[in-house]
């Protein structure tokens, strides 16, 4: 049997992080470049890739292709909240109560 990888694609400051978690990480700097990745690695042995939402190309459609929050953009505070929604399937209570 053959042992199934994890990746990691997004911006290069990133993937040193990303790579103390175990996965093998390709930095890149533009959407076409993140597509052209995911295509030549979809034929590979990686069980999931997983790409950060700050590069990632609209309308990914690779069943193991997994998009991960990045960096929450000031003028919209209410993005990681969605992105984890919609990871999840439901909203959760993250306030903090005494």
């Amino acid at each position: 049997m053959t042992e199934k990888k994890m990746a990691f694609i997004g911006p290069i400051e990133y993937s040193n992080a990303m790579r103390f978690a175990g996965l093998e990480c390709y930095g890149v700097s533009s959407n076409e470049e993140v597509f052209d990745l995911i295509k030549k690695l979809d034929g590979q042995e990686y069980a999931l890739i997983f790409v950060s939402q700050d590069i990632a190309p609209k309308d990914l459609n690779f069943d193991n292709v997994v998009i991960i929050p990045g960096i929450v953009k000031k003028d919209d505070p209410e993005e990681l909240k969605r992105e984890i929604t919609k990871a999840i399937g439901g909203e959760i209570d993250l306030s903090v109560k005494s």
